[in-house]
């Protein structure tokens, strides 16, 4: 039996985290008292910011796979997916945004840049889900 290419369980694995976030998303957080919203509040950035990882760790193979690019920076990785017309323009600064937003909560801890980064939490799951699209045509391709 063959086995899935590293590039191949890339996808699947950006796909389930991807299918969760958007599931977590999904949930009506007036449901729940405070403690419980805070909670699930924080589950939701958790696999935010997991889904930035695993979309520019699937844009850097994707590189080396297909292109044999090294890029090593999720900012540069996008930008190599865009330059190779991979990713739209808007794409690439919506791509651009989100590892900002994962920046800014992995650096330092503010509760009102907490909350604005969560309100922005649909936009981003738009955004990487655009990207899963995108790339993935360009790998049917």
């Amino acid at each position: 039996m063959e086995q899935p290419s590293g590039l191949s369980l890339a996808f699947n694995d950006y796909d389930r985290a991807l299918t969760s976030f958007a599931r977590a998303l999904q949930k009506d957080l007036s449901l729940y008292d405070e403690e419980t919203q805070d909670l699930l509040k924080n589950g939701q950035i958790q696999k935010f910011e997991y889904c930035c990882e695993l979309a520019w760790k699937l844009g850097k193979r994707y590189l080396e796979t297909e292109l044999a690019i090294l890029q090593v920076s999720p900012i540069g990785v996008y930008r190599e997916l865009f330059l190779n017309n991979i990713l739209s323009e808007t794409s690439f600064q919506a791509l651009r945004d989100t590892i900002l937003d994962r920046n800014l909560l992995s650096h330092v801890y503010k509760e009102t840049l907490f909350a604005t980064i969560h309100e922005k939490l649909p936009a981003h799951l738009n955004t990487l889900q655009q990207y899963q699209q995108e790339i993935t045509q360009k790998g049917d391709d």
